[in-house]
């Protein structure tokens, strides 16, 4: 995993914060003005890295601790809102900050 590799990756969290969903490969390529295929080979380097999960035989992103593209059968629970934004405000705040 490179810096690219991580820049795409928080492009991803930067996704889930924005729209509760993850970029396409073609949505972060436009995103980050670079080729679809150079994202798609990322998506998958950083899946053998397991620092994401892909549908099987795809480039689609479904999961990335802590979040999931894939609807579950378990209700969010109110209690938990204000941490969850907390804990999105905090995710934004690191993903829109230069790596150092």
């Amino acid at each position: 995993m490179d810096e690219l590799d991580l820049r795409i990756r928080n492009r991803v969290y930067a996704s889930f914060v924005r729209d509760g969903t993850a970029s396409t490969p073609a949505e972060a390529a436009a995103e980050l003005g670079l080729a679809e295929a150079e994202v798609g080979d990322a998506y998958r380097r950083l899946h053998d890295a397991h620092a994401l999960v892909l549908e099987q035989s795809s480039t689609r992103v479904r999961m990335l601790n802590p979040f999931s593209a894939v609807e579950t059968p378990h209700p969010r629970s109110s209690r938990c809102a204000s941490a969850r934004v907390r804990a999105a405000n905090l995710l934004a705040h690191f993903v829109s900050s230069p790596m150092s």
